[in-house]
């Protein structure tokens, strides 16, 4: 279960980065610091910074591949979590090895049907897998 929590965690660091004025460093701090041991203890923080940091440097190369591969959409016009829940399994898709693709796929989808609207599992699933059959 640590590694999902751990997902949830890097989507709900970015998402806030999307909205606060407030440094991408302060934010990480402020997110350890909030007793996260007892709201969720298995949370994997070495994971969480890189997919966190790696999604801030790699996010152009990533938005993208996002945006060429959903079909009409914008990222300005998508819900701000669904962005977050993409850039991270597209991060996890293109630079972490250890984790295959599917997993990451299905992971999104299903952090998107937990934290998001009715509809943003299938749309999840149709961008990640677009963006898979593009990396093949």
């Amino acid at each position: 279960m640590g590694r999902r929590e751990s997902r949830e965690a890097a989507v709900k660091l970015l998402y806030q980065y999307n909205f606060q004025q407030d440094s991408l460093e302060e934010i990480i701090e402020l997110f350890f610091e909030n007793d996260i041991e007892f709201v969720a203890p298995d949370i994997e923080k070495d994971y969480v910074l890189d997919v966190v940091n790696g999604v801030i440097r790699d996010c152009e190369k990533i938005d993208k591949l996002i945006e060429s591969n959903s079909k009409d959409w914008q990222l300005s016009r998508m819900p701000k979590l669904d962005v977050a829940v993409l850039r991270v399994a597209v991060f996890e898709m293109l630079s972490r090895d250890d984790i295959p693709a599917s997993v990451s796929i299905n992971e999104a989808v299903e952090t998107a049907k937990k934290y998001s609207h009715e509809e943003a599992g299938n749309f999840i699933n149709g961008i990640l897998g677009s963006i898979f059959t593009e990396l093949e």
